[in-house]
């Protein structure tokens, strides 16, 4: 069970939101709106706050959900490993069918794993949405590959 919703972080959530994020700092870099300052020249819209405090936050929960499921592919995988070598008492990790039977440590590491397939996939739509609509109409363009992620 640890595999398939460490998997579905790694691969889609965090994959998708970072690509979401990326493409929205691209455009904000590259994207020059109005004079702030009379002479000045057109700034980037990455400098009006507004424009941060959207992308920013996709970009440490990329970072965050990717390390948290590098953690636990960790963990699973150093399970399978002592099984493959003949050691079978961390056999529950790994199965996690039911809570019956599972000590506190592993009882957490099942809780955790579920709560951050659900909390990421929620949050991970939440800013992948919040990238795309401060855009405007490019936000909503094909081009842009944001409205197909």
């Amino acid at each position: 069970m640890i595999y398939v919703r460490v998997l579905i972080v790694k691969s889609l959530v965090s994959y998708n939101l970072s690509k979401a994020a990326i493409t929205a700092t691209r455009f904000s870099c590259v994207r020059r709106q109005s004079e702030l300052k009379i002479g000045a020249g057109e700034c980037q819209i990455l400098d009006y706050r507004v424009q941060q405090f959207n992308t920013f936050p996709a970009i440490a929960m990329g970072v965050a959900y990717e390390s948290a499921a590098s953690r636990f592919w960790n963990v699973y995988n150093n399970v399978v490993s002592k099984i493959n070598q003949g050691d079978f008492e961390r056999l529950p990790e790994v199965l996690l069918l039911s809570t019956y039977g599972l000590s506190e440590n592993n009882l957490t590491k099942y809780s955790l794993s579920c709560c951050l397939k659900a909390v990421s996939s929620a949050d991970a739509a939440a800013a992948i949405n919040a990238c795309r609509l401060p855009r405007g109409g490019r936000g909503c363009m094909n081009c842009s590959n944001l409205p197909n992620i």
